[in-house]
């Protein structure tokens, strides 16, 4: 710039020196020169004044260029210094950058400790619903176990008070299927013992209420076979105890589990009865409110289980042995010296014999039990709680389980007909021993006919089969003067109303038990009633209200598939 400047001053000199080098050379002409004098005069005095500024200027300037160097100085102190922020704001940042990371570890890290809070606060919710639970349980804990009655088609009930005698057992009849049958009631002869096979009509009146059976397998009631089983649970609350929750079993002292199951399972109302009978228990009342701690259940052992608990009674009877303990039971009863004392005697010495019976252990010889399935059990109830197994059980060993093969209503009919024809030869080898020992004297003749007498009245009985007819279902019915007996081949008067029945045998059921009844009541040809019913049903009401000729139909189904059929005719008046 300051070239600049000088190089315009020596250009205005130059100008200046040659315009009075001119001047000098044309004095003519210096009166017309005089204004351009001037005007040079001027414009010189212009730029000495523009130079003077201009000076001023370059003054000015260079007390900046002083300052424009301090300047410099403190800009670059200013950019040393910002370049030491700049490191350090590097440092800072990789320093964050590194923070950063530490913070999405330590984000991470608190993520999974949520994530181990929120599981913990399951845990702990779960552990308190445990605790909860664990006081419920705590509330329904069992503390007490007994049973109380038992019924089944094999013993019925034995219960009797005092402390004189209890019979608790499950039992269920069962048979193979000898005659091939399918169905009951049918139309089929050949498997009629007694009576005459039914019609299609009568049959067909059953509508639909049919037994069926499977020709290969056992015959057993399908359901409940076993019987019904009343007992008591105590517990911290009866309220909140909920049998439904638990499993029931049975087991004996060396833990092994009896085959059989139940259902059903449910509070009940029923009436604990005193006596020995073989009635059905009837269903409980569900609007009774009864005990909260009493309960029943109903007993089924599967068929291919039955043979597993079978109990034979023509394998495992010996009537020899009865006969003796029947004799110690009369003796026992005769030497009492009360009629306390004496019943007491009996119904002790009874069952003490029935169980050694039905359990084949005539000798009593624990260690040779010849059916260990009808050792003594104990009721068990189990459930799971939280995949852990809670056990409660009865104190007493004091149940038994088994399956029962009986007698069959042909079982009797074989034997009389091979009987009859034996009796006929040992009648007469006896008359004629008799008389032999007797020789001439005068009751010799007597006494041989008094044996041919008694020997008539066996092979009559044998020959009618009458043992068979003695096992065989019959009818009894009330009256005002008692209880009286439906003959076959005798039609009988009775006023309208409802008569009650009792479809039985001369035995009770005991040696040869049903498996199925129908009965069928028919008036005019007419169908009035006809169902089928469980062999151990005994109690029926026919609707006789309406005057006419009825024909009652009763058939009765034993556990090999034999029938035997009774047709009554009535008149209602």
């Amino acid at each position: 710039m300051k070239k600049k400047i000088i190089n315009g001053i020596l250009m205005v000199a130059l100008m200046f020196a040659a315009t009075t080098s001119f001047v000098s050379c044309k004095d003519n002409v210096d009166d017309e020169l005089i204004p351009v004098y001037a005007q040079l005069a001027s414009q010189k005095s212009d730029l000495e004044n523009r130079i003077t500024e201009i000076q001023n200027q370059i003054n000015d300037l260079k007390k900046y260029e002083t300052q424009i160097e301090a300047n410099k100085v403190a800009i670059q102190n200013l950019q040393n210094q910002l370049d030491l922020l700049q490191s350090k704001l590097d440092t800072i940042n990789n320093e964050i950058s590194a923070m950063k990371a530490d913070i999405e570890e330590i984000q991470n890290e608190l993520d999974l400790l949520a994530a181990a809070l929120d599981a913990m606060q399951d845990d702990i919710l779960a552990l308190q619903l445990q605790i909860n639970g664990l006081a419920e349980e705590m509330a329904k804990m069992i503390t007490g176990i007994q049973i109380n009655q038992t019924y089944n088609n094999v013993t019925g009930t034995w219960n009797l008070p005092g402390g004189m005698s209890r019979m608790l057992s499950l039992a269920a009849f069962f048979g193979s299927n000898e005659t091939g049958i399918e169905q009951f009631p049918n139309t089929d002869e050949d498997a009629v013992v007694l009576g005459d096979a039914l019609t299609a009509d009568e049959v067909a009146a059953a509508n639909g209420q049919y037994y069926h059976f499977d020709p290969d397998n056992f015959l057993s009631q399908n359901h409940d076979n076993a019987g019904m089983m009343f007992f008591t649970v105590n517990s911290n609350d009866p309220e909140l105890f909920d049998i439904s929750e638990w499993t029931l079993s049975v087991q004996n002292s060396a833990g092994r589990t009896a085959p059989i199951t139940f259902d059903d399972v449910k509070p009940s109302s029923y009436q604990i009865q005193w006596g020995i009978y073989k009635s059905t228990c009837v269903d409980t009342d569900p609007d009774l409110n009864g005990d909260p701690t009493f309960f029943q259940a109903r007993a089924h052992i599967d068929w291919k289980d039955l043979e597993a608990a079978k109990f034979d009674i023509e394998k495992f009877i010996d009537l020899q042995d009865i006969a003796k303990d029947f004799k110690a039971v009369y003796n026992n009863v005769k030497n009492a010296d009360s009629n306390k004392e004496k019943l007491e005697a009996l119904v002790n010495t009874v069952a003490k014999l029935l169980v050694n019976i039905y359990s084949g252990n005539m000798s009593g010889n624990n260690y040779d039990l010849k059916n260990p399935s009808w050792s003594a059990q104990k009721l068990v109830l189990s459930k799971e709680v939280d995949g852990v197994t809670i056990k409660k059980s009865a104190d007493d060993y004091d149940l038994a389980v088994s399956s029962v093969a009986p007698l069959s209503y042909n079982s009797f009919w074989k034997m009389e007909e091979a009987m009859g024809e034996t009796a006929e030869d040992i009648k007469d080898d006896v008359k004629d021993d008799v008389k032999d020992t007797l020789g001439g004297k005068a009751d010799s003749n007597r006494f041989a006919q008094f044996i041919v007498y008694c020997g008539n009245s066996i092979i009559k009985s044998l020959k009618n089969h009458g043992l068979t007819k003695a096992v065989a279902p019959i009818v009894l019915y009330n009256t005002t003067d008692g209880i009286k007996l439906l003959r076959k081949g005798k039609t009988k008067k009775v006023t309208a109303g409802t008569m009650h029945i009792n479809v039985t045998s001369l035995t009770e059921e005991l040696l040869v038990p049903a498996l199925g009844k129908y009965v069928a009541l028919f008036k005019d040809g007419q169908k009035v009633q006809a169902t089928v019913y469980p062999g151990a049903v005994q109690l029926i009401d026919l609707d006789l209200t309406k005057p006419g000729n009825y024909e009652l139909v009763v058939s009765a189904v034993d556990y090999y598939g034999f029938v035997c059929n009774n047709k009554y005719n009535i008149i209602v008046e």
